[in-house]
């Protein structure tokens, strides 16, 4: 599966639910992070959207920078 650069949350959590799908349809065991890591990232997306942290801007790019490594990782 081609794995797109994102700049979102909300582009990384579109990637991780279709690699959830494709590890279940090929039945892996890489949905079980995934989806964890998909949970984790959309917790993380709804409490920037309430505004709590001193800079919700820097830690969304903090988020996506680091999920693109996953993203990578999966894609190597």
């Amino acid at each position: 599966m081609k794995i797109d650069k994102t700049t979102t949350i909300q582009g990384f959590l579109k990637e991780l639910n279709r690699i959830i799908e494709e590890s279940i349809d090929n039945n892996s065991m890489i949905s079980l992070f995934a989806y964890v890591y998909q949970r984790t990232t959309f917790e993380i997306a709804c409490e920037i959207a309430l505004g709590p942290f001193d800079d919700n801007k820097r830690l969304e790019k903090f988020d996506v920078v680091f999920a693109q490594l996953y993203l990578d990782a999966y894609s190597a």
